[in-house]
């Protein structure tokens, strides 16, 4: 799909897999209709029915009608293209209706397009991602590896992708082994299907590395960093993955190194990115005893975050939680990394 809807490639493939969803067509089932409306009027005509019976008889009938018109696979495509649209515009209330009401058509159709029915559940699954309401997302997420893995032909590029969405949800929600088995399936799929050179591989060892780090596996997620910047060595990925790297050598406490990574990112970079690398220097100043330095760099990062995706972005209370704590210390003591760690945990936790 592109990003303004369907485009008449995929309608046509579409209407091939699924032919049952377009027949009859409109100009056949008015045709038909008519013809029964005739027929049962004449046939009340004849036997003679009252007027009460007849309009008993309509009733019946336009059940019989409904049931003749099932729903249009153009109204749920229109839903979705709107959909999309409203998404761009960040109207998320009603493209969440639009969403909702496409699946409602789609679900109820002669037989069920699970392409569409997925394109209008990986649209909520975003919505609910965006809103912190990580455990929709993740009931979307689910549902959406079950319908892949049940279609026909050879799904394995996409289904990888699904589970490289299940995994980024899990992480999400600190279920680190769990992402990780996701993650793990994600690049078996993709190895089969488009081998290890593409850059999905980039972005799911990306990801991958994210969770090895929340596990401690910082050899193994350096590993993933460096495979992935050379599948994707430029752009925002590659922003993403210097990101990675630094977080990886600030719990190796290879904290020069991970300054230097830093300073190799530039000011060029998205708010929320900015932010990350800001997050990053304060941790790495306040591991060194440089409240004060650290105290500033929170400060910027939570500006960052506010501007970036408002309150409801968890890292901002975070790096605020790490301000107020390096403004407490500057002057006391030097934080040791377990209470260091045990302060992180809970503030994720409390966020």
């Amino acid at each position: 799909m592109t990003k303004d809807g369907f485009d008449a490639l995929e309608e046509a493939a579409l209407r091939a897999r699924y032919p049952e969803n377009f027949k009859p067509g409109s100009s056949t089932g008015l045709m038909t209709a008519l013809a029964a409306l005739a027929l049962l009027v004449f046939g009340l005509w004849y036997l003679g029915f009252s007027f009460s019976k007849f309009i008993l008889g309509l009733g019946s009938l336009g059940n019989f009608v409904v049931l003749m018109f099932p729903p249009s696979w153009g109204d749920a495509a229109s839903l979705l293209r709107l959909a999309f649209i409203e998404f761009e515009l960040n109207e998320l209330d009603s493209a969440e209706s639009r969403l909702r009401e496409a699946l409602r058509l789609v679900e109820g159709m002669a037989v069920v397009p699970i392409d569409m029915q997925i394109i209008a559940l990986s649209g909520l699954a975003r919505i609910s991602n965006l809103r912190g309401e990580t455990p929709g997302a993740l009931e979307f997420d689910l549902r959406i590896v079950s319908l892949r893995t049940g279609m026909q032909g050879d799904q394995r590029a996409e289904l990888a992708m699904d589970y490289f969405n299940l995994g980024s949800t899990l992480l999400k929600l600190s279920r680190l082994e769990d992402a990780n088995v996701a993650l793990d399936e994600s690049l078996r799929l993709l190895h089969e299907s488009v081998g290890d050179a593409h850059p999905r591989m980039g972005i799911v060892r990306s990801g991958r590395a994210a969770v090895l780090i929340a596990l401690g596996r910082i050899d193994a997620a350096q590993i993933d960093i460096a495979r992935a910047t050379e599948l994707l060595p430029s752009g925002r990925h590659a922003a993403n993955n210097s990101l990675l790297l630094a977080t990886a050598q600030l719990h190796a406490r290879q904290f020069d190194a991970a300054l230097a990574t830093l300073d190799t990112l530039g000011t060029e970079l998205p708010a929320t990115m900015q932010a990350n690398a800001q997050f990053l220097r304060g941790r790495i100043r306040l591991e060194q005893g440089d409240n004060a330095s650290a105290a500033t760099y929170f400060a910027q990062a939570e500006q960052g975050y506010a501007s970036s995706s408002g309150e409801a972005h968890p890292r901002r209370w975070l790096a605020q939680g790490l301000k107020h704590v390096a403004e407490a210390t500057q002057n006391a003591f030097r934080l040791d990394a377990p209470a260091l760690e045990h302060t992180l945990s809970e503030l994720a936790r409390a966020s």
